[in-house]
C-alpha cells in the first residue's frame, strides 16, 4: 500500500493559492481563449501552488506513475509556479485563486484507484471543503466531457468552496 503524501498538508494554514491553468477552448485565429463556460462547472490546470503560513509550499499535480497511470502527486517547496501575462491566444494562465478556501488543513481524504493510486483528493480547510482530482475537459460538440483520471487537476467550481 502506498502512502498518502498529501497528509504532509494536515495542519498546515493555507493563506494563498495559485493555478497555472489551462484554457477549456484554446484562443485561435485571433480569438481569445475561453477559460469558464456555463456549459460546465470545470476548470483544469496543469499544477496548483498552495502557501502556508510557515513559508511552506505545496505543488499538486496529474502526473503519469511508474507504470503509466495517472494520479495526484504532492512536491513540497518546489520552485514557484511563474508569473506572466498570457497574450491574447494563450491557452495557459497563471492566477490567484482568491476564492478557493484558506485558514487551517483539518482534514484530508482521497480516493484511490485500483491500483492504490490517488485520483481524487479533498481537503477540508477551515470550514470549506475543496475537491481535486486528475482529469480533463474536452470539448465536444456544443458541450464538454470530463475524462478521469487524466493529466491535469480538475476542480468542479460548482464544489469550490463548500460549506461545512
Amino acid at each position: 500500500m502506498k502512502t498518502n503524501p498529501f497528509e504532509a498538508l494536515s495542519g498546515k494554514t493555507v493563506i494563498d493559492w495559485l493555478g497555472c491553468e489551462l484554457a477549456l477552448i484554446p484562443g485561435e485565429d485571433g480569438k481569445a481563449s475561453i477559460w469558464v463556460s456555463a456549459l460546465t462547472p470545470y476548470r483544469q490546470f496543469f499544477e496548483l501552488e498552495i502557501i502556508c503560513t510557515d513559508g511552506s509550499k505545496f505543488n499538486i499535480e496529474s502526473r503519469y506513475d511508474e507504470d503509466g497511470y495517472f494520479e495526484l502527486a504532492l512536491k513540497a517547496n518546489r520552485k514557484d509556479i511563474e508569473h506572466y501575462v498570457p497574450t491574447k491566444d494563450d491557452f495557459v494562465r497563471v492566477l490567484n485563486l482568491n476564492t478557493f478556501p484558506k485558514g487551517k488543513v483539518n482534514f484530508i481524504d482521497v480516493v484511490l484507484d485500483q491500483r492504490s493510486n490517488i485520483v481524487a483528493l479533498k481537503l477540508a480547510i477551515g470550514n470549506s471543503t475543496i475537491t481535486l482530482e486528475s482529469g480533463f475537459v474536452a470539448q465536444k460538440n456544443d458541450t464538454f466531457i470530463v475524462q478521469r483520471p487524466e493529466d491535469f487537476v480538475i476542480i468542479n467550481t460548482s464544489q469550490t468552496v463548500t460549506e461545512r
